[in-house]
């Protein structure tokens, strides 16, 4: 017969990251979602020390009222950064001429070796502004109670714990050991699930275009890399 999950199954996710790749962290937060969204399901959510740009994220998807924080912990960074360095002036003054190939005029408008034109730079801050508004849009849907004042709250900015709570940014002010203690007084049963991060091959580097991040730490990627693997093999 089909399996069903216990109705007082809850899931606790001890959440550290300041952010990384717009698709992993949009993945990864739609994976917990979809955890938060199972029949019987609670997700929690704690934070000790930071979750910031796609870090918070992740943390909106924590079912109501179960978004917890450390009071120093740094928590918010709704915004989008994309950044690339450009060498073409160098290059032509030391009598270098670099030729860069496009099919398509929107076809990396800002790269490492092209002239850095204003319609390329417009097109570049436009795909930065309409990643931005969908985060912060991510962030109303999974989290309603911030859809008053998300101008405020998305502005790129980062608050403390104690300052989060004020802004409805989290819903209390607590550590994870905190929170797990409460657990184990209660009687509940708290089981650890170790998830091993995926080995990054070398044959695969990484692009040095510029793509839109939440904030700028790798480490974050293999946190969410770690979050997403657990979540996918819960959920099926």
């Amino acid at each position: 017969g089909k399996k069903t999950i216990s109705p007082n199954l809850e899931v606790i996710v001890l959440l550290e990251s300041a952010g990384g790749s717009v698709s992993d962290y949009g993945l990864a937060g739609r994976h917990l979602l979809r955890l938060r969204n199972a029949c019987g399901i609670t997700l929690t959510i704690c934070v000790d020390k930071v979750a910031a740009s796609g870090g918070y994220l992740l943390c909106c998807t924590a079912s109501p009222g179960k978004l917890y924080a450390a009071p120093f912990a740094l928590v918010g960074s709704i915004g989008v950064l994309g950044q690339v360095i450009n060498v073409h002036n160098l290059l032509e003054g030391r009598g270098i001429q670099p030729l860069v190939f496009r099919g398509g005029k929107d076809k990396a408008p800002v790269g490492l070796l092209g002239e850095i034109t204003h319609e390329g730079k417009q097109t570049t801050q436009k795909m930065i502004d309409q990643t931005h508004e969908a985060f912060k849009a991510h962030v109303i849907k999974a989290r309603p109670i911030l859809e008053s004042h998300i101008d405020e709250i998305g502005s790129g900015n980062v608050w403390l714990g104690v300052d989060a709570l004020n802004l409805k940014l989290i819903d209390d002010i607590k550590s994870s050991d905190e929170y797990i203690e409460e657990k184990v007084r209660e009687g509940v049963r708290v089981l650890k699930m170790i998830a091993n991060p995926p080995s990054q091959s070398f044959l695969l580097p990484r692009s040095t275009g510029v793509w839109p991040r939440f904030g700028l730490k790798k480490e974050g990627l293999r946190v969410v890399s770690c979050i997403a693997e657990t979540v996918k093999n819960m959920a099926h």
